[in-house]
């Protein structure tokens, strides 16, 4: 103790020495209290450490530990006790406290983010920063667990990273993302250091690098998209090294592979064109001397390695180093050949809007202000308008404006509104008003020249304007149109007289319409007229001629019947050319049979062409289609007119009529028909006028043919209004060829009959004619129609190919052979072939041009099974055959009719059909009777309407032949009573009337009849519509009595077989399927009326007819045809019953002949 305070023992317990005086200041009180308190409280013992000075004045800790000792009274009489020296430690602790108070300061101040945890995941303590970061205050972090922050996407790999710390193992450079007090989470970087069940942590906030690295990397994806977009190529030149690197888009750019630039500044200039290397030099010194941060563009051209030249622009700018000096130069290129042509392109475009704002016609200028002003409603207008009359002058103008005014461009640029419109001011402030309300104006103004002439200005107008929506000026093309005015008033003028020869002229135009329809009527009337009288002629001719007479009555005969149809062709021709000029021809658009129709035309030219020994030739090739809509009666006419002519000018030689299919395009056809003579041939010259009216080629002909001259302006008219186009090809005496195209429409939807030339499939037939053209006619229908043809040219030809033929064992079904043959002809050919025991059972066919007496049964006599005269109709040609091969052996032995175009026709229409004649002329009356009895049919008379309908009311008529024009009652007042009895089945109804208008016939068929004859009758018109009516009324006279239902079915197969002559089995086959598809059509039918689609109900019910009418089941074919009628009116009731009817019929004999066939559910 002495030695440690310096002081000796003497010192210390001498009176003089006080132990107070050595204790520190700062100690002495909280010491003395310690004294104090124990000795008051008589304490044993207590201890204190306090600092005491030593002799040498320094002061040192001592721990002081006191002993009490006290009386009975407890009272403290003597103290004992020990100092211990506690400086050394007391140091130590000051150290160690001075360490601690340092830390705390480094904790408290870090800007870094400082933290210890425990191996439990929980803070233990923070440092103030987190709070700054995290937004919460760091007494509310401490103690909880750090997970309860971290980003639930890097949990995993933050568990990952506790584990490692718990195996005292360091982690550092560690990130993720810590949830901050506002939701957000922040990006935090860890270097964490464990230590027994401690955790050191320092971390850092990189929310703001990740953001920018983000940034950035977001940035140079952009980067290298606007690469890719603009095929921007980078470079960078550093000077010291004097090296140039690429980026691979700029290897690409100037044509090279990538990673193959050399990578100096002098391979660079290798590619610049030699005409920009001087300017690209002179552009490094500008770029070197750029600011760090600027740029600067320039453009020169390249040559790429494929020699391409390209317009390159460069953007360069330079890097500094440290002491402000260049250290790289950089930039990158990208391609502007593109841009440098649309400037090329502009330039141009520019100097020929230059060249068009001079030269045009239209005036042209700018007019603006010397300052923008504003116009809306919050300034004072009229003040604003006053400073542009002033401010407002002529900039620009083109030499058209300065025409218009008479000006110099010197004198009128710079010249202001106010000068310009000096003449009227006022009218000035009312034009420039409205522009500047409008923006856009097209306004009309009076103005004057430079000189003071007035004129008078359209104009177009349009403000224009800056930035700020201030009006700078505008923009004008105008016109001076005072000419025009005058021109215009002229018109007026002139206006106003054509308006009153209009009104002179419509007035002119009504009376020659009044004129044209009398002239019409007059027509109508005298047609009646003549036709009447012409009706008795024509048909007591026709019954004289089928009586017996002498030579010269029957020569007389001819005489009466040629003059009389030469005058019923002149009266048909001239009511055409009426109707056709008067814009009152019509025509149909019916389905018809377009090769029936052509045969039809032809084959009445055939006598008149036989009498002059003329050859006339038909070729309807087989492509032809058969059924189209149209109108079939101005197509024959066309046919007829042009086949007549060619047979009247041809003296020698032959007329060849050739049809066939130009084109088809889905249901429309374009048919070409073309008919060639020999005859006399057309001039050029004539050629032009051929189809004038009332012309012919040469009227010197006229005498010598005869003629109207009317034919041909009607065919040709005909093919016009049929939207077909005729042309003639001709020389003098070489011949004619005229053809005709028309466009036809396909009728896809109309039923055929029911072919019965399947058995010709497969048969050999020998085709015998000198005519090469009449041989391929032949074959082509035959093997249409599936034969196998074998020609020959000659009779002695023929007899060598049958007999090489029989010699192979090759059968020969039959020989068609032609009568005018050189050498042996066909009557000779016929008996040749009888005589040889190989041939004589081959059935034989002649075929004629040449007419006579008895010429059909010397052909029978000479062995001939059939007999056919030319021109030959396709259809009559097959079934001639067919009727030719099917005849039994046993029957051909026997004696039989000969096989003839009439004899076919007959087959056809067998059956006597029943017929009323209503007419009140007697002689018409007689007339009709006699021709009809000649023809097999029975007949009955009335003479007036009401006759008719009484006599219908009591008997059945198959065909009614309805005269018009009749006392008591007319015919279509007797029509419409008819339509209304209430009988089984109604008749055909035919109007003879001697009108042949257009309207006549309309009113017959809109009172109930079913066609229209025109006086005088053609009867083979009333055959065609007997045949047609047959089918429909056959059922009713084969069944008198009710037919029973056990053998309906039987019957009708059995009819089939009769009138076709298939076997049971085909016709069984037939049978069931038409059935089957009557019906399905029943049943479309009831469907399509719940929908109310009557075009189907009537297509459907046409279809049923059709095919009923070729199986024979003629009751369901003619309640398909009422259902038909029925359409028209919507009777859906009715159509109902016939379908029912037709149901029932169908299910009847379907049953009884084959379970198989159809089923009532």
């Amino acid at each position: 103790m002495l030695e440690i305070l310096g002081y000796t023992a003497e010192e210390m317990t001498s009176d003089t020495f006080e132990y107070a005086s050595i204790v520190h200041p700062k100690d002495y009180e909280e010491a003395k209290k310690e004294v104090v308190k124990h000795t008051e409280k008589g304490s044993n013992s207590y201890q204190q450490i306090y600092r005491l000075k030593t002799k040498g004045g320094a002061y040192r800790w001592f721990y002081d530990q006191t002993q009490c000792i006290v009386n009975q009274n407890g009272e403290v009489v003597e103290r004992r006790g020990y100092l211990m020296d506690q400086t050394p430690l007391k140091e130590a602790e000051e150290q160690a406290s001075q360490k601690q108070k340092e830390l705390d300061r480094y904790f408290e101040s870090s800007l870094d983010l400082l933290c210890i945890a425990n191996v439990k995941g929980e803070f233990v303590r923070l440092n103030p920063e987190w709070g700054k970061v995290l937004g919460y205050p760091k007494e509310k972090l401490e103690g909880k667990l750090f997970l309860d922050f971290v980003h639930p996407d890097d949990m995993e790999k933050t568990l990952e990273a506790i584990q490692d710390l718990s195996n005292q193992r360091e982690v550092v450079k560690f990130e993720n993302r810590y949830r901050s007090a506002d939701g957000s989470y922040r990006w935090i970087e860890w270097r964490s250091r464990p230590e027994g069940e401690l955790i050191y942590a320092v971390a850092r906030d990189i929310t703001d690098r990740i953001d920018y690295q983000e940034k950035l990397k977001d940035y140079q994806s952009r980067l290298s998209q606007a690469q890719l977009f603009t095929k921007a190529g980078i470079w960078e030149y550093n000077i010291q090294k004097s090296t140039l690197e690429w980026s691979p888009e700029c290897e690409a750019l100037f044509g090279l592979e990538k990673g193959t630039f050399e990578g100096t500044f002098e391979a660079f200039m290798g590619f610049v064109h030699p005409e920009d290397r001087d300017y690209v030099t002179r552009m490094n010194r500008p770029v070197i001397e750029l600011k760090e941060g600027t740029s600067l563009r320039y453009e020169h051209r390249i040559i790429k390695t494929t020699g391409e030249i390209l317009w390159v622009q460069e953007t360069a700018g330079v890097i500094r180093d440290s002491e402000g000096e260049p250290n790289k130069i950089t930039g990158f290129v990208i391609d502007i050949t593109e841009n440098k042509e649309k400037e090329k392109t502009l330039r141009e475009r520019e100097k020929q809007l230059e060249m068009f704002f001079n030269q045009s016609f239209h005036g042209f200028f700018f007019c603006m202000l010397d300052e923008p002003i504003e116009w809306n409603e919050t300034i004072e207008k009229d003040k604003v308008l006053e400073y542009a009359l002033d401010h407002q002058r002529m900039t620009k103008v083109n030499k058209a404006v300065l025409d218009q005014y008479g000006a110099k461009e010197e004198d009128f640029l710079g010249i202001t509104v106010r000068e310009l419109f000096q003449h009227d001011l006022h009218h000035a402030r009312e034009i420039w008003h409205g522009l500047f309300d409008k923006g856009r104006w097209h306004v009309e103004t009076k103005e004057q020249k430079m000189n003071g002439t007035p004129i008078i200005i359209d104009g177009e107008y349009t403000c224009l304007y800056d930035e700020k929506g201030r009006i700078t000026g505008h923009f004008g093309v105008q016109m001076d149109v005072m000419e025009q005015k005058k021109a215009q008033q002229q018109l007026e003028e002139n206006e106003k007289r054509l308006e009153l020869k209009n009104q002179e002229l419509k007035k002119a135009s009504q009376d020659a319409q009044a004129a044209t329809k009398a002239k019409s009527q007059f027509l109508a009337n005298m047609s009646h007229e003549i036709r009447t009288p012409m009706n008795g002629i024509l048909g007591f001719l026709q019954l004289l001629e089928e009586t017996e007479t002498d030579q010269q009555q029957s020569k007389y005969i001819d005489y009466i019947k040629t003059s009389s149809e030469t005058l019923l062709i002149l009266i048909n021709d001239i009511l055409d050319v009426s109707k056709i000029e008067s814009g009152k021809m019509e025509l149909e658009s019916i389905s018809f049979d377009l090769r029936s129709t052509i045969e039809d035309a032809i084959i009445p030219q055939s006598h008149r062409a036989h009498s002059k020994n003329i050859e006339l030739h038909l070729y309807i090739h087989p492509y032809l289609p058969g059924q189209v809509k149209g109108d079939p009666t101005r197509i024959r006419q066309i046919i007829s007119n042009l086949v007549s002519n060619a047979v009247k000018f041809t003296a020698t030689g032959s007329v060849t009529v050739e049809c066939r299919l130009l084109e088809k395009k889905k249901k429309n056809a374009r048919v070409v028909i073309v008919i060639t003579d020999t005859g006399i041939g057309i001039s050029e010259q004539a050629q032009q006028t051929l189809f004038n009216s009332f012309t012919q080629a040469d009227p010197s002909n006229t005498r010598e043919y005869g003629g109207s001259g009317l034919g041909l302006t009607i065919t040709r008219d005909l093919v016009q209004l049929m939207k077909g186009d005729i042309t003639v090809k001709s020389s003098l005496g070489e011949g004619s060829t005229f053809t005709v195209t028309l466009p036809l429409e396909i009728d896809s939807t109309s039923v055929p009959n029911l072919v019965d030339h399947q058995l010709l499939k497969g048969k050999h037939i020998v085709v015998v004619d000198d005519t090469t053209s009449n041989r391929e006619m032949f074959r082509n229908y035959l093997e249409e129609a599936g034969c196998l043809v074998t020609e020959a040219s000659r009779g002695s030809e023929t007899i060598e190919i049958l007999l090489k033929l029989s010699g192979q064992n090759q059968n020969v079904h039959g020989v068609l052979i032609d009568q005018q043959m050189p050498g042996m002809g066909g009557d000779d050919l016929a008996i040749a072939l009888k005589a040889i025991p190989d041939t004589k059972e081959i059935p034989l066919c002649l075929i004629t041009s040449v007419v006579t007496a008895n010429n059909a049964q010397l052909a029978k006599e000479k062995g001939f099974q059939a007999y056919l005269t030319k021109p030959l109709r396709r259809r009559d040609l097959l079934d001639a055959v067919a009727s030719m091969l099917f005849q039994e052996k046993e029957e051909r032995q026997q004696e039989q009719n000969l096989i003839t175009r009439h004899s076919i026709r007959e087959a056809r229409d067998h059956e006597k059909s029943s017929v009323l004649v209503v007419e009140d002329q007697a002689v018409n009356r007689a007339l009709a009777v006699q021709l009809l009895s000649n023809r097999g049919m029975r007949c009955e008379v009335a003479v007036n309407g009401k006759e008719a309908v009484e006599a219908c009311r009591s008997n059945h008529y198959d065909l009614v032949l309805m005269d018009v024009q009749m006392p008591v009652m007319d015919g279509l007042e007797a029509t419409r009573q008819i339509r209304k009895l209430d009988i089984i089945q109604q008749p055909r109804i035919a109007a003879m009337t001697a009108h042949a208008m257009k309207e006549d016939e309309e009113k017959c068929l809109a009172a109930g009849m079913d066609a229209y004859l025109s006086k005088p009758i053609d009867f083979d018109e009333v055959n065609a519509l007997l045949q047609e009516n047959m089918a429909l009324t056959q059922v009713k006279k084969e069944t008198g009595k009710e037919v029973k239902p056990d053998n309906l079915g039987q019957q009708v197969l059995e009819k089939i077989m009769k009138d076709t002559g298939f076997d049971k089995d085909f016709v069984s086959s037939l049978l069931k399927e038409g059935i089957q598809g009557c019906l399905e059509s029943a049943k479309t039918v009831l469907l399509a009326m719940e929908k109310d689609d009557f075009d189907e109900v009537k297509a459907q019910l046409h279809s049923i007819k059709g095919v009923a009418a070729n199986l024979r089941l003629h009751s369901v074919a003619l309640w398909a045809e009422e259902g038909e009628k029925q359409v028209e009116k919507k009777e859906k009731e009715a159509i109902s019953q016939s379908v029912t009817k037709i149901q029932n019929c169908l299910w009847e004999i379907a049953d009884k002949k084959d379970e198989e066939i159809g089923e009532k559910n």
